[in-house]
């Protein structure tokens, strides 16, 4: 018997098998209120068996069963049932159990929005978009970081570009490079050499520039206000685990993030000491962010080979953060799955009852579980 699983949320339509080398044997279901024609893509996806049925027909006809390559955009039949699987994956067994589970559910999930889409829109209108994107951060690349021979200074650029920048630049290039070859677009000449030298460039961080692109956060401090911990009153945020000198940027970017900080005014700081008292940073950290500073921690000790190293199979693109072993499958349980990236006041993350003890000894511990961050302004 397959796995299947619901596509409800709109965070679970728009990644759907994404940065996924392969489903493993699930499929993905998405369903639709009344049978309509759908426009899906298999851009940063395995190769993917599509298949669209329509229910409202006698015995639920499959309207359409293809095996779809990456990169691609494939206009759907009229259907209320999509499935994603592997092109191996037989669905024939398991259809009857979706179909039928389908028509016990809301028809509407509470957690998609209730509207319309222009069914006029074209598909190359969209593509044209997306390469007027690529090719406006490809055209930044050219009047920044060109040489005068025509290659890139890749020095210079990793100076001008923050990881999850070039992560969006070699994103770009690559869109470029899969398009350009399989249409006849009016591109300018030398966007192709320059988005190879971008995709050859930066191979050998690939995937932790795309990590970055969708895990970091870099305007954080504007969104998470930092409410001192220890007296409620306007403060910074005060990194704790220090960057090491030998790691580079392109894996550091998670030591920037909100989960190695802690809020604290001048006068808390200088209360707690932690300018000359690492041990306390660590032990407020620890308590305040509970499961997903464990979760930090481990991938700090593996990026530096202590305790082990980091797995092999980590897939970076589900989960940018660190793997998905170091943390649960929530938010509040650790998770470093892209979905669980915006950084949130850690109200409801899970913590040991010692560390809750530890924070209700030493900080204001309304501030912390009420989540009254929100109200208090900062300074």
């Amino acid at each position: 018997m397959q796995n299947y699983h619901w596509m409800d949320t709109r965070l679970q339509r728009a990644i759907g098998a994404q940065f996924k080398h392969s489903l493993n044997g699930e499929i993905l279901v998405f369903s639709y209120p009344h049978p309509s024609e759908h426009l899906f893509h298999t851009l940063w996806c395995p190769p993917l068996r599509i298949v669209t049925v329509n229910t409202q027909t006698e015995k639920s006809k499959v309207v359409f069963d293809q095996v779809v390559q990456p990169g691609r955009f494939v206009n759907l039949p009229a259907g209320d049932l999509v499935l994603e699987m592997d092109p191996n994956t037989e669905y024939t067994e398991v259809l009857q159990s979706i179909v039928s589970a389908s028509q016990k559910r809301p028809r509407i999930p509470d957690d998609l929005p209730v509207g319309g889409t222009d069914s006029s829109i074209s598909i190359h209108l969209m593509i044209y978009q997306l390469f007027a994107d690529s090719l406006c951060d490809l055209r930044r690349v050219k009047e920044t970081c060109l040489t005068q021979d025509g290659t890139i200074n890749y020095e210079k650029l990793k100076k001008r570009y923050a990881p999850w920048d070039r992560g969006q630049i070699y994103a770009s290039a690559g869109f470029v490079l899969d398009y350009s070859t399989d249409y006849k677009w009016s591109l300018p000449r030398s966007v192709i050499p320059l988005s190879r030298n971008v995709l050859r460039c930066e191979q050998e961080y690939a995937d932790e520039i795309l990590a970055a692109m969708s895990g970091a956060e870099p305007s954080w401090r504007l969104t998470l206000r930092a409410v001192c911990i220890g007296c409620s009153r306007g403060g910074t945020w005060r990194s704790v685990l220090p960057i090491p000198p030998d790691m580079p940027p392109e894996v550091s970017w998670r030591l920037l993030r909100p989960e190695n900080h802690i809020p604290l005014c001048k006068y808390c700081a200088r209360r707690y000491d932690v300018h000359r008292k690492p041990q306390i940073r660590l032990d407020l950290v620890r308590a305040f962010w509970g499961a997903r500073f464990s979760a930090l921690e481990l991938w700090y000790d593996g990026a530096r080979g202590l305790n082990g190293s980091l797995p092999e199979d980590w897939n970076k693109g589900t989960d940018p953060l660190w793997p998905d072993t170091f943390g649960g499958d929530t938010w509040e349980t650790g998770s470093g799955a892209s979905e669980h990236t915006p950084p949130v006041w850690p109200t409801n993350v899970e913590r040991t009852q010692e560390q809750i003890e530890y924070l209700k000894r030493v900080a204001d511990w309304d501030v912390i579980a009420n989540g009254k961050a929100s109200s208090v302004p900062s300074k």
